[in-house]
């Protein structure tokens, strides 16, 4: 493994490298200072002996521009671009702070339905964003998701890495990429497009709720073997619990003939968004400093404020709450009670289920307006009787 460069202290005049946060076969992720403006950000350094390569050293700057060309608030900000002293290229990225998923898998397994919809559903709006400019991720990963809490009941995710990203959706890119979130025909070389993206982000929905990928295999022929043959244990197998719409998204998603896979990453967002809200989030998360659990506070909507009118005369500070609203039409329109339809209907005595709607729908529109005006004409008799009072007690 070639060894990570060790970079001067200054890069293009103006980025002063500081700790380094990460290293691996393409070179160093430097925290670092623009010297010019005093902002903190990231610093991607290529390893020197890879950026002798020229083709290698062709792919570094390729992942900065297609980064740059995914402009979405779930993708990391591409920021600037440049060479050191001795031509080795380096990326400037927004400085992220949190963790990455697989970190966060990792320390706590299995991940809350609603906290795993949440995390995928923004990583499925990046890859969307990515499609639309004509762009496949190819090697969506744990690794290469990054998640801020920035308030505890709000995750941010950021999508980064697109080293071997391709710039067109139908290219053959001979196996490259992360084996346990391979589509098959990535894996044996075939030609790639964006339902590749479909199969790995299914592949990670997977991991995120079981805590292990579908096909967790240690060589790269048995996980090709498993996939190619759909050889997983269904996700409604492991978890009896979810929902029966993510199964079944997830087993779309991982569908070895891409042909039968699901088309697009929006049907899977579609789903996924269902069991996303915010009501739905998990009750307790685990912060990325010490492990230990945060509450999440839900936000409940404010109370409406009482409605007042101006007092009287400026000078006395009376406030005189209104009169009660008058009932409305519709406030007095027949509601019909589905659950006592539902224990009726099986009794033949009963109207039918279609029946006992008509009637409903009659109801609304007027067509038994007996019951409503007779509701009417008491709730208005009491309406102006309290109004009166009212009147009479402000008077005097």
């Amino acid at each position: 493994m070639a060894s990570a460069l060790s970079a001067p202290r200054v890069l293009g005049g103006k980025y002063a490298l500081g700790r380094v946060l990460g290293s691996g076969t393409q070179g160093a992720v430097y925290e670092a200072e623009n010297l010019l403006v005093g902002k903190k950000v990231a610093v991607k350094v290529m390893s020197r002996d890879l950026a002798r390569d020229g083709s290698l050293r062709d792919a570094f700057l390729t992942e900065a521009r297609i980064t740059a060309r995914v402009a979405h608030p779930h993708v990391v900000d591409m920021i600037d671009l440049g060479l050191d002293r001795e031509g080795t290229p380096f990326i400037v990225m927004e400085l992220l702070e949190g963790e990455t998923l697989s970190e966060i898998l990792e320390r706590r397994g299995p991940l809350p339905l609603p906290y795993a919809c949440e995390l995928m559903a923004q990583v499925l709006e990046a890859v969307a964003a990515a499609h639309r400019e004509g762009i496949v991720h190819c090697d969506l990963k744990p690794s290469n998701v990054f998640v801020s809490h920035r308030r505890p009941d709000q995750p941010v995710v950021k999508v980064f890495d697109f080293g071997i990203a391709e710039g067109g959706m139908h290219t053959r890119r001979g196996g490259a990429g992360t084996p346990l979130y391979m589509a098959p025909e990535q894996a044996t070389g075939g030609d790639v497009d964006a339902r590749a993206d479909v199969f790995a982000a299914g592949a990670m929905l997977y991991e995120m709720l079981t805590g292990e990928p579908p096909f967790p295999f240690d060589s790269l022929r048995q996980i090709v073997i498993a996939a190619q043959s759909g050889n997983f244990e269904p996700l409604d197998a492991r978890l009896p619990a979810v929902p029966a719409e993510i199964s079944a998204a997830v087993e779309l998603s991982l569908a070895a003939d891409r042909e039968l896979r699901l088309q697009s990453v929006h049907g899977l967002l579609a789903v996924l968004s269902l069991h996303a809200s915010g009501s739905r989030r998990p009750q307790r998360l685990a912060s990325q400093a010490s492990g230990e659990p945060i509450p999440l506070v839900a936000k409940p909507a404010p109370p409406a404020p009482a409605e007042q009118v101006a007092p009287r005369d400026p000078g006395d500070g009376l406030n005189i709450p209104r009169a009660p609203r008058m009932p409305s039409m519709e406030d007095l329109e027949y509601t019909y009670d589905w659950d006592e339809r539902d224990d009726r209907r099986d009794d033949p005595g009963n109207d039918s289920r279609d029946d006992d709607l008509q009637k409903a729908l009659r109801a609304v529109r007027g067509l038994e307006p007996r019951r409503a005006w007779g509701t009417a004409s008491i709730a208005l008799g009491a309406g102006f009787a309290l109004g009166a009072a009212l009147c009479g007690w402000v008077l005097y």
